[in-house]
C-alpha cells in the first residue's frame, strides 16, 4: 500500500484495488431524486484539482456511495457525502469530533481544502459500503457546493415552505441506522431497556414513524404484536430487509391520518418524530383515537429548545446530516406540557444524552 499525508491525517491505500472496485460499480448512483440528478449533471465540471486528488486515490468522483443535500440557498446546493478507499486510517483526529459544551454532540472539524467549495476529511466510521468492495475499507467524508443546473425548479413543500420531509427521509433511509449508531447508540439502548420495563407480553403495539424499524425489532420480544409504520416507503423497504421477528409487521402510514380502527392498540410508540411533524397535535389526536382506554403512549423526542439560543453554535451540517427538520423546538418542560395538553397524563419522563437532549416520556390516555 501507499502511505499518504493529507493535512493532519495519515492514511495508507491501494490505488489500483480502489480503482478496480469503482470500475465494478454501476454508472448511476442508485437514486433519481432531483438533488442527485443535479449532482450527476454538474459534477463533471468540478475543478481539475478535485479530479486529480480523487484520481490519486483511485476514486471515481462520479460514483459516490452516498451523496446528500445539506441545504439549498440562492441557487446553490450544499452537499455532503462520502467515498470509500481500499486502505487504512493510520493517524490524525477523526473529522467528526465531540462538541465541547456537550460531548454527546458531534460536529465536523476543520477539513482539507481541495478546491474552492470542495473539502474532504477522514473518519474511523464506515457506512453503506458497496457489496463486494475489498477490505480494509477507509471512508473519506466530503463537503462541497454545486450550482442548481436542472431545468426543473428546486422543490419546496407548498404547505410549509420547506423541503418535502418525505423526500428527505426516502433519501436518508440507507444511512439511518449508521447515523443512529454513531450519534445516539447509547441513548437508544437505554430506551429499549426502559420500554421493556413498561411493555408486556399481552400487548398489541403500534409504532408510528418507525424509520428503519430499529425500535420495533428491539422491543418485539417484550410484546404480543408490533404494527410498525412510517410515511416513507424507502424507510419501510429498508426495515423489511432486516431479520424481522415474526410478530412485527411493517406498513406505510401517515401519522396524521392512520388507517386503523378506534381503540385498536394497547400501546403506541412514536419516537423522535413529533418535533419534525408540521402538525404534531394532529398526530397525537390520531394516536388517542387508536389507543384503547387507559392505553400507553411512549413518546421519546429530541429537545431542540436550546437551538433558539444564539449562543448555541452547532454546525448546520450536523443538523441536516442527522436528518431533522425541526418544526417544534421544545425544551424538555415545554414538551412534557405539550403532551399533557393533548389528551395524555404524563407518568414518567427522563432526559437522555444523545445527539440532542432526548426526552424519554411515557403517558396514559386520559
Amino acid at each position: 500500500m501507499t502511505t499518504k499525508i493529507v493535512a493532519g491525517w495519515q492514511i495508507e491505500f491501494d490505488k489500483e484495488a480502489t480503482r478496480a472496485a469503482y470500475a465494478k460499480l454501476p454508472n448511476d448512483i442508485g437514486c433519481t431524486c432531483h438533488t442527485c440528478r443535479n449532482f450527476l449533471k454538474v459534477a463533471p465540471t468540478l475543478p481539475n484539482a478535485v479530479f486529480r486528488f480523487f484520481g490519486e486515490l483511485g476514486i471515481d468522483l462520479l460514483k459516490p456511495p452516498e451523496v446528500y443535500e445539506n441545504y439549498y440557498k440562492d441557487g446553490q446546493v450544499f452537499y455532503g457525502g462520502f467515498y470509500h478507499i481500499v486502505g487504512n486510517y493510520l493517524s490524525g483526529d477523526d473529522v467528526w469530533q465531540p462538541v465541547a459544551q456537550d460531548p454527546s454532540h458531534q460536529v465536523v472539524t476543520e477539513m482539507y481544502h481541495v478546491a474552492d467549495d470542495f473539502d474532504i476529511g477522514f473518519t474511523h466510521n464506515v457506512a453503506v459500503v458497496p457489496e463486494g468492495f475489498p477490505e480494509p475499507v477507509l471512508q473519506m467524508e466530503v463537503s462541497f457546493t454545486l450550482p442548481w443546473v436542472l431545468d426543473e425548479p428546486y422543490e419546496q413543500d407548498e404547505n410549509t415552505n420547506k423541503r418535502d420531509n418525505k423526500g428527505f427521509w426516502n433519501r436518508y433511509a440507507k444511512l439511518y441506522d449508521f447515523e443512529i449508531k454513531r450519534f445516539n447508540g447509547r441513548a437508544y439502548a437505554e430506551m429499549y431497556r426502559m420500554m421493556g420495563k413498561s411493555l408486556s407480553s399481552d400487548m398489541d403495539v403500534l409504532e408510528v414513524a418507525t424509520g428503519t424499524g430499529l425500535i420495533a425489532v428491539n422491543i418485539a420480544r417484550f410484546v404480543k404484536r408490533v404494527q410498525a409504520t412510517d410515511f416513507s416507503p424507502k424507510m419501510i423497504k429498508t426495515a423489511m430487509k432486516k431479520k424481522v421477528p415474526q410478530n412485527v409487521v411493517f406498513s406505510v402510514e401517515d401519522a396524521t391520518v392512520l388507517s386503523f380502527a378506534d381503540e385498536s392498540f394497547d400501546a403506541v410508540i412514536i419516537s423522535n418524530a413529533l418535533h419534525i411533524i408540521p402538525n404534531p397535535e394532529k398526530a397525537l389526536s390520531e394516536i388517542l383515537r387508536v389507543l384503547k382506554r387507559n392505553g400507553l403512549l411512549i413518546a421519546p423526542t429530541y429537545s431542540h429548545g436550546h437551538l433558539r439560543e444564539r449562543t448555541w453554535n452547532l454546525n448546520a451540517k450536523v443538523l441536516k446530516l442527522i436528518g431533522f427538520e425541526t418544526y417544534s423546538k421544545w425544551t424538555p418542560d415545554e414538551y412534557i406540557e405539550f403532551i399533557g395538553k393533548n389528551g395524555f397524563l404524563v407518568e414518567k419522563s427522563a432526559v437522555l444524552k444523545a445527539a440532542f437532549p432526548l426526552v424519554y416520556l411515557e403517558a396514559r390516555k386520559v
